[in-house]
């Protein structure tokens, strides 16, 4: 270069860092000149949306694991579990751990869903690209990533029926209590359908009682 003043800007920023916008001015004499730029990593915030797929209701309680797929440097291998989370009331969880998820390859996986609800095995994880140049350039400090997830409430069928003909029975009053704390879930009179109770727990034990007979019925003390 001849002797003069210049103008020196990044134009492109090594993988993975967010390309400096300080434009800096030297001026080249008879010697050699040093010009220094920092660089800010370029960070994930992978966030979670979690839903009823019937409703549309936000979800709270469903816990969720972030893994890489893919080693980060020397320091994390493939297939590591890098931390869990559970939905808030708003049915979220946002994984950006302080700041410090450099780019990469991820999975999030449903580890445990909400109570009462039960996990789409065809759904139960997803796989996140946030490698360089994926949805984003180096102006890119934070690369927000957000993806939903739908469950289904457990759905248990029950029905009243006579002992001998099997013939749907109507008019009899069934409840189901929590077995631990008998706890009322659901009361109902049967009729000559099936009753659905949804949002049972799975794991966990519910009694089933007649609090009353149908006509002509004798009283099933039988729990």
């Amino acid at each position: 270069l001849y002797v003069g003043k210049y103008k020196v800007k990044e134009v492109v920023a090594g993988n993975g860092y967010v390309r400096s916008k300080e434009e800096k001015e030297v001026e080249i004499l008879d010697r050699d000149v040093q010009i220094s730029y920092k660089n800010e990593r370029q960070k994930v915030d992978i966030q979670i949306d979690k839903k009823d797929l019937d409703t549309g209701d936000c979800i709270e309680g469903a816990t969720f694991g972030l893994y890489t797929l893919e080693d980060i440097e020397d320091f994390v291998k493939a297939g590591t579990l890098l931390m869990t989370a559970v939905t808030d009331k708003q049915g979220k969880i946002q994984f950006y751990c302080d700041g410090s998820l450099p780019l990469g390859k991820y999975q999030v996986k449903e580890l445990k869903p909400s109570a009462g609800y039960v996990t789409d095995e065809n759904h139960i994880s997803k796989e996140i690209d946030a490698t360089y140049g994926a949805n984003g350039g180096q102006e890119t400090e934070t690369r927000v990533v957000n993806e939903a997830f739908k469950n289904e409430k457990t759905k248990h069928v029950f029905k009243k029926t006579d002992i001998v003909s099997g013939v749907e029975i109507e008019g009899a009053t069934l409840s189901i209590y929590e077995a631990d704390t008998n706890k009322l879930v659901e009361t109902w009179v049967s009729t000559k359908e099936e009753h659905l109770v949804t949002g049972l727990e799975v794991g966990k034990n519910y009694i089933l009682r007649e609090e009353l007979a149908p006509k002509n019925y004798l009283r099933n003390v039988n729990e």
